[in-house]
């Protein structure tokens, strides 16, 4: 996944501290919370980019939020999307934070920050 582009460093170190007796319960209390932010977060980007008028300010907030916690967990690819969906809000396009939600969607390799 590291070379694919997909997790960075910060995940291969979690990776690799999994492996120590210690702070293997520090680690999957780590995923496992972040795994639940994802999966409220999602929910609530899906739902305000549903909405025929489109809060883009919250959109952005929400993106914004879920690219600090995504760094911390060293995702690549969901922090390059969320850098492209700040984006996408600041731009008001709908049309192009629908794209980002999109099953097939790949996110840009040269987005870095916001």
């Amino acid at each position: 996944m590291y070379d694919e582009g997909m997790v960075n460093e910060d995940f291969l170190n979690l990776q690799s501290m999994r492996l120590q007796p210690h702070r293997r319960d520090s680690v999957l209390r780590a995923v496992t919370s972040y795994c639940f932010y994802c999966r409220s977060t999602f929910s609530s980007l899906t739902s305000q980019i549903e909405q025929e008028r489109v809060n883009f300010t919250r959109v952005g907030e929400l993106a914004r939020d879920f690219y600090a916690k995504t760094c911390n967990i060293g995702a690549e690819s969901v922090r390059r999307a969320c850098v492209e969906l700040v984006h996408a809000s600041e731009k008001k396009d709908k049309d192009g934070m629908r794209v980002i939600f999109s099953p097939n969607y790949v996110p840009n390799q040269r987005v870095m920050c916001i």
